[in-house]
C-alpha cells in the first residue's frame, strides 16, 4: 500500500471519528494501535460498536465488514463505514444486526 493509501485511510479515519464525536457528543478517535496490535477496529469509542473504514475507488465493502466481525466478538456490533473516493458514504451493519437495533429503537420507543 502507497503512502498516498495510507494518508487517505488516515485522514478518512479521522473524519469518521470527528463525525461520531460531533453525532454522539462522546469523544471518538483513531484507533492507532489498529496497526500495532492487529485488528481491534479502526475506531476507539465508548459505544458497543466496532467501526472498520475503508476508502477509494472501490473500497471493499465485505472485507471491512469480516474485519469489523472479527474485532467485534460476541459483545459488539460490526459496522463498516465506507466510502467511494468523492462520492457517497455508507455505515453498513449486518442485516441481522441492522433487525436488532431497529427493534431495540421501535421497544425503547425512539422509533
Amino acid at each position: 500500500m502507497s503512502k498516498y493509501q495510507r494518508d487517505k485511510g488516515a485522514a478518512w479515519e479521522r473524519q469518521v471519528a470527528r463525525d461520531l464525536t460531533k453525532a454522539t457528543g462522546m469523544k471518538h478517535h483513531r484507533c492507532l494501535t489498529e496497526t500495532q496490535q492487529g485488528n481491534v477496529g479502526d475506531i476507539a469509542t465508548p459505544l458497543p460498536f466496532v467501526f472498520q473504514c475503508k476508502v477509494g475507488a472501490r473500497p471493499p465493502i465485505y472485507q471491512a465488514m469480516r474485519e469489523a466481525e472479527a474485532a467485534a466478538g460476541a459483545t459488539h456490533y460490526p459496522v463498516a463505514v465506507i466510502k467511494r473516493d468523492n462520492r457517497e458514504k455508507l455505515m453498513v451493519f449486518t442485516y441481522a444486526d441492522g433487525l436488532e437495533l431497529i427493534s431495540m429503537l421501535v421497544r425503547e420507543g425512539v422509533l
